[in-house]
């Protein structure tokens, strides 16, 4: 049985989509992971942590999501900060199927009960990808990233209990 792969492995915060999706807007791709580099030196210790945020960040902006991205790209600055989490969400969904499998997950906990466990989401996501070291740092990381963009609130923290922020209103007819 071949492994899935996982490759999110670093949480992505809004202000890094941010800074690259300007970024590429006013540059270009080919300089975006120098540009990255000196950005998040100060954001992210480690030069392996930082080199792993820099390399989702340019598979997102890639030339090969194609027609999406460039829509993206065009979209981004036309939409309220708020609303702009919709079209990362949306290339990272793309870009990421570990990510989608843990926020589908998530979602579908989220359905039938008013809060979720950390430990809950580990044990479905690890049912579908294998009980591996990677993919626990990487479901850690996307609840981090879930946690970091307001998406998600903790209420416990010793039993790492989390329960869904309020919706965000999109007012975009394009985005919608």
């Amino acid at each position: 049985k071949m492994k899935k792969v996982v490759g999110f492995n670093q949480k992505i915060k809004l202000n890094y989509l941010e800074f690259s999706a300007f970024y590429i807007k006013n540059h270009n791709n080919n300089s975006l992971g120098e540009a990255l580099e000196k950005y998040l030196a100060k954001e992210i210790k480690g030069q392996n942590r930082r080199k792993k945020a820099i390399n989702i960040l340019k598979k997102i902006w890639s030339p090969q999501r194609g027609a999406l991205r460039d829509e993206a790209l065009e979209m981004i600055p036309e939409l309220p900060a708020k609303e702009r989490l919709a079209v990362y969400w949306g290339m990272l969904l793309l870009t990421y199927p570990f990510f989608y499998e843990v926020v589908k997950t998530v979602g579908n906990v989220l359905k039938l009960q008013s809060d979720f466990a950390s430990s809950q989401i580990m044990r479905k996501i690890k049912a579908i990808f294998g009980e591996r070291r990677p993919v626990e740092v990487a479901v850690s990381e996307v609840i981090g990233t879930l946690k970091d963009w307001r998406v998600i609130e903790m209420v416990s923290k010793p039993k790492g209990l989390y329960v869904p922020s309020p919706k965000i209103q999109l007012t975009s007819k394009q985005l919608s």
